[in-house]
This record gives C-alpha cells, structure tokens and sequence, in this order.
C-alpha cells in the first residue's frame, strides 16, 4: 500500500514537473509542490533528496532570468528532473 501511496505522490509530482515545462508553473510553486512531497522523498535513498533539492534551488535560481544563460540552462534543469522521476519510479516498484 505505501508503495502505491509514494507512486501516487510521484505522480502528481511528474504532472508539476510537466506543468513546469510548458510554462504553467512557476518555480516557486513546484517548489512547495516539492517540499509537499516530503514523504515521497524520504522513502527514497538520501541521494534522491540532495539531488531534488540542487534541482529546485537551480530552477528558483534560474527564474531570476528571462530566457537561457551561461548559467543556467532550462533544458538541462527540466532534463536532471525528468531523469530523477524515472529513477526515483525504478526505486519505487523494485520495492
């Protein structure tokens, strides 16, 4: 049941990830819905949670800019998140 429980949470956060993409998200928002997934996150190894949290801060950071920088790449943030929902949903139903 709590592997269904944390896929359904990983879900929801896969649907922000998206909505994040296409420009209906902000950054700060996905954050909280990150920090909502609190308990996901935790039923993972502690590298997922260090990961996840380099992820949210560069994309908060990078929402100070309008467009690409030297910096910060929006493709390269959007591409680490969508590897980290694909290995965090192996973790998951290996469990």
């Amino acid at each position: 049941m709590e592997t269904t429980q944390h896929l359904g949470s990983l879900d929801a956060l896969a649907r922000a990830a998206a909505s994040l993409k296409q420009g209906e998200l902000d950054a700060k928002l996905f954050a909280q819905t990150v920090a909502d997934s609190s308990e996901l996150i935790a039923a993972l190894p502690p590298a997922f949670e260090r990961v996840m949290n380099d992820i949210v801060t560069r994309l908060e950071a990078s929402a100070l800019f309008g467009g690409e920088s030297c910096s910060f790449s929006h493709a390269d943030l959007y591409n680490a998140l969508d590897h980290w929902l694909e290995r965090a949903r192996v973790r998951l139903e290996a469990n």
